[in-house]
């Protein structure tokens, strides 16, 4: 990954963070970094589908990483019955932009007929983290 280097003095606060180059040079603040990265939660009912899932978004760097939990437990209503069920939650690392690519990925990729997807902004964490997330999404 390249990196912009750039005059402190002329940031916010004097930080700024690397930068993938793409077609031209980019400034991106710590203030960016944390209203662009994103969690998305869904779930899925066998590990071997949520293995399978896990690699393919981060194969097409949709998300730079997901983080596999399980098994939980999820009690829920669904066609007009409650059900307890084991399932493996996903936890995945993405961007804002990409996210709404997760959703349009889940429709061809999600073993569920109506997968879950919930979108978490992310508000702050290491700079460091946060700037290898976009990286790995970006190619």
């Amino acid at each position: 990954m390249d990196a912009v280097i750039v005059d402190a003095e002329r940031l916010l606060e004097g930080f700024a963070l690397p930068a993938v180059v793409q077609s031209e040079p980019k400034i991106l603040t710590l203030e960016w970094w944390m209203t662009t990265a994103r969690i998305v939660l869904t779930t899925i009912g066998k590990q071997q589908d949520a293995e399978k899932l896990a690699l393919q978004l981060v194969e097409r760097r949709l998300a730079a990483c997901v983080n596999i939990v399980g098994p939980i437990r999820s009690v829920y209503r669904w066609k007009q019955k409650i059900s307890n069920e084991p399932e493996y939650l996903l936890v995945i690392k993405t961007t804002a932009e990409l996210a709404a690519q997760l959703h349009s990925a889940f429709k061809q990729l999600h073993p569920y007929e109506l997968p879950e997807c919930v979108e978490l902004a992310v508000q702050g964490g290491s700079d460091d983290y946060l700037a290898w997330l976009a990286g790995e999404v970006s190619g």
